[in-house]
C-alpha cells in the first residue's frame, strides 16, 4: 500500500465519498467486532478482550444489506471469500431506509429536538430535550445531545460496522468520567440517533486557540493546567488500552470540557475510527489526524504505542501551545525524523520533569516509549499521595459548610472511583455483587452502611437518586448533573427510583480490598449465590439459570433490556463456549484485581 500523503490524509470520518471493494488477507467472520449498541460483555477491571467472536458470522452485518438477500447469503457460508464480496456488494446496493441497526425506533416519542448545536461531516448535532423525565430521573435536569447521523452517509458495510461500534465503545467506556456519557441509540428509516451527554465548555482546542500565546514565566500556572489536563486524557487513554480499544484520532479537538468552570474535567469523544486490537495484533492503515500521526502509523504498522505519541503532541501544544511539527507537504518527513524541540522560548520557562515526559511520549522508538499507566506514574504526573488527615479534615468542614452536617469526602475520597468501577461492570457482574451484598457479614460492610445512613437522614431504608446526587456534588467533589444521572441509573438496579441500601452498598463497597483481605467470607458468599441460582445442583449454570438474578419483576419495563444484556453477558462468561458456566468461570467473573481504583480519577474538590 503506497503511503498517503499527509495534504491529502483525513480526519477519522465514515468513507462515504464512493463504493470500494476489499478483502482481507485472511477473511475470517469471527474477527470482526461485537458491534451491539446495548451494554454486554462489558468489564473494565479484566484484561481479556472484551468483544468475544459471533457466533452467527453474519448476523452483525445482516441489517446492511436488503432483508431479501438475507438467504441468499446463507448459502455462501461454504465459500467465506464469495460471501464477503457478496455482502460488500449488497450492502452497497442496499437503500438506506432498508438499513436495520436493530435498535429502537422511538426517539422521537422520547426526546423534543432543541438548538443546532454544530454540523460535521458525519452529520448534525442538536440540544435534546426529554420529553417525559422517568421517576427516578426526573429531578435531574440534564444536559443531552443527539447525533443525528444520515442512513445515506451509510455507503458500505465497512460503514454500517463503524457507526455501529462507534456506540458499542461508548457503552464499554461507560464507567469512566472520562468519556463523553453515552444514553442510547436510536433509529428510524432515515437516521440513526446517538444520545449522549452534552459538554458545555466546548473542545480544548477552541479554548486554548482563544487564549493569548503562551508565557510560562508570566503564567506559571500554565503548567499546572497542562498536568491536570494531561491526567484527564493519560487516564482515559489508559482506560481504553486496558478494553483493547485503540483511538486512532487523539487530539484536544476530541477532548470537551464537561463545563465552563476553569478546572472542568475533559471527556474523550468520538470513536467513529477507534478498533479493538488484540495484543500483539497491528493495523496497517493510515487513520487519524496529520499533526497527531505517530511515525509507526505511516509506516503502516501500529498498535496501542501510537495513541501515546498523539498524547505527546497534546502534552506539547499545552505546554508550549504550538504542534512540535510544522504542517505542509513534508510533515510525514518531520515526523519520522526531524528532532524535537524542547529549547527554544517558551520552553525555557517550562520544568525539566514535564520536558522529560514530553520527549518520553514523543519518542520514536515504541519499545521505549511509555505506556498511559506508566505516564500517570512519571513524577511530573505522580498521583497525589493518599489524603492527610489534615487535607481530610478541610475538605470535611468544608462539605459540612455545604450539605449542614454531611460528611467530606467520604471512603478516603474514594467514593467516585467507587462509582466508576462500579459501573464499568456488565449488568450480570453487578446482579451477582447485589446478591453478594445482601449475604455479607455487617461487619464487613459497615463504612457503606455509615454512608447510607448520612446520605439517608429521615431514616428510610431507601434514598432518593436526587438525595443521593446532591450528596455526592456537595460532599467534596467534582460532578456535573449529567455524570451524577448515569451513576445513578446503574445503581438502581430494579428501577424504581430509589436507591435501597443493598443497592448503595454494593457500589460503594470496597470489593478489590474485599476479596484480597476477606477472601473466605467473599467466596463463601459468592458460592450460596451460585448454589441458590443452581437449583438443580448439576455444580453448572445455564442462561435460564442465571435470568432468576433478573432485579425486575416479569411485568417489569426493563426486564427485557436486561435479558438482552444477560445473554451477551453470559456468552463472555462461558470461557469454554460449552453453554453453560461452572463455579470457577462464576468466580473468574467477579474477579477485580488490586488496585483497580487507580484506573479512574478521584474528582475531589478543595
Amino acid at each position: 500500500m503506497k503511503a498517503i500523503p499527509s495534504t491529502l490524509r483525513r480526519s477519522t470520518r465514515l468513507n462515504r465519498a464512493r463504493f470500494i471493494m476489499t478483502i482481507p488477507d485472511q477473511y475470517s467472520p469471527h474477527q470482526q467486532a461485537d458491534a451491539a449498541m446495548t451494554p454486554g460483555a462489558s468489564t473494565f477491571v479484566n484484561s481479556r478482550r472484551q468483544s468475544s467472536a459471533s457466533r452467527k458470522p453474519l448476523g452483525l452485518h445482516y441489517g446492511s444489506i436488503r432483508r431479501s438477500w438475507r438467504g441468499y447469503l446463507d448459502k455462501l457460508a461454504p465459500f467465506p471469500w464469495l460471501q464477503h464480496v457478496a455482502l460488500e456488494a449488497a450492502s452497497f446496493f442496499t437503500k438506506p431506509e432498508e438499513l436495520e441497526f436493530n435498535l429502537p425506533r422511538n426517539f422521537h416519542g422520547k426526546y423534543t429536538l432543541g438548538d443546532k448545536l454544530g454540523e460535521g461531516a458525519f452529520g448534525q448535532v442538536y440540544c435534546v430535550l426529554p420529553i417525559k423525565q422517568e421517576a427516578r430521573g426526573c429531578e435531574l435536569q440534564l444536559d443531552l445531545a443527539v447525533k443525528i447521523v444520515p442512513k445515506s452517509r451509510v455507503v458500505s458495510r465497512k460503514d454500517y460496522a463503524a457507526l455501529k461500534q462507534e456506540g458499542r465503545m461508548m457503552v464499554l467506556l461507560g464507567g469512566t468520567l472520562n468519556v463523553v456519557h453515552f444514553f442510547g441509540a436510536y433509529e428510524d428509516d432515515t437516521n440513526v440517533y446517538l444520545v449522549m451527554e452534552r459538554c458545555v465548555g466546548g473542545d480544548a482546542s477552541s479554548r486554548l486557540s482563544g487564549e493569548k500565546e503562551l508565557d510560562l514565566t508570566a503564567n506559571p500556572k500554565q503548567e499546572e493546567r497542562a498536568k491536570m489536563y494531561m491526567r484527564d486524557i493519560l487516564h482515559v487513554v489508559w482506560q481504553c488500552h486496558l478494553l483493547r480499544i485503540l483511538h486512532r484520532d487523539l487530539k484536544l479537538e476530541n477532548f470537551l470540557f464537561a463545563d465552563t468552570k476553569d478546572d472542568s474535567p475533559l471527556k474523550l469523544t468520538d470513536f467513529g475510527g477507534a478498533a479493538f486490537l488484540d495484543e500483539g495484533q497491528f493495523l496497517h492503515d493510515v487513520h487519524g489526524t496529520p499533526l497527531y500521526t505517530a511515525p509507526e502509523v505511516l509506516k503502516h504498522k501500529y498498535a496501542f504505542p501510537s495513541d501515546l505519541w498523539s498524547c505527546g503532541v497534546i502534552l506539547y501544544r499545552l505546554l508550549s501551545g504550538r504542534f512540535p511539527f510544522e504542517s505542509g507537504p513534508l510533515l510525514d518527513e518531520r515526523i519520522q525524523h526531524e528532532e524535537i524541540d524542547l529549547e527554544s522560548p517558551p520552553w525555557t520557562g517550562i520544568s525539566d520533569e514535564a520536558k522529560e515526559l514530553v520527549s518520553q511520549l514523543l519518542e520514536r522508538d515504541v519499545t521505549k516509549r511509555l505506556t498511559a499507566e506508566q505516564a500517570l506514574k512519571h513524577p511530573w504526573l505522580a498521583p497525589s499521595a493518599p489524603l492527610s488527615a489534615e487535607a481530610l479534615t478541610t475538605a470535611s468542614a468544608a462539605a459540612k459548610e455545604a450539605t449542614k452536617g454531611i460528611s467530606g469526602p467520604a471512603l478516603n475520597g474514594t467514593l467516585v472511583q467507587r462509582l466508576q468501577l462500579y459501573r464499568s461492570l456488565n449488568s450480570l457482574q453487578r446482579a451477582v455483587l447485589n446478591e453478594v451484598t445482601r449475604l455479607l457479614p455487617l461487619a464487613l460492610k459497615q463504612d457503606a452502611l455509615v454512608l447510607f445512613s448520612e446520605v439517608s437522614r429521615d431514616g428510610s431504608e431507601r434514598v432518593g437518586l436526587e438525595e443521593f446526587a446532591a450528596y455526592v456534588a456537595a460532599g467534596g467533589y467534582r460532578l456535573t448533573r449529567g455524570e451524577a444521572k448515569g451513576f445513578l441509573r446503574n445503581l438502581d438496579l430494579d428501577g424504581n427510583g430509589l436507591l435501597s441500601r443493598d443497592e448503595f452498598c454494593a457500589a460503594l463497597l470496597d470489593w478489590p480490598q474485599l476479596q484480597s483481605q476477606q477472601a473466605d467470607e467473599f467466596v463463601e458468599c459468592a458460592n450460596q449465590v451460585f448454589d441458590m441460582v443452581d437449583e438443580d445442583r448439576d455444580g453448572l449454570l445455564t442462561l435460564e439459570d442465571v435470568a432468576e438474578l433478573t432485579p425486575f419483576q416479569e411485568s417489569g419495563k426493563h426486564l427485557h433490556s436486561f435479558r438482552n444484556d444477560l445473554d451477551r453477558c453470559f456468552q463472555y462468561t462461558d470461557r469454554s463456549g460449552r453453554g453453560c458456566i461452572d463455579k470457577d468461570d462464576f468466580k473468574h467473573m467477579l474477579r477485580i484485581p488490586a488496585g483497580a481504583y487507580a484506573h479512574f480519577p478521584r474528582r475531589i474538590r478543595f
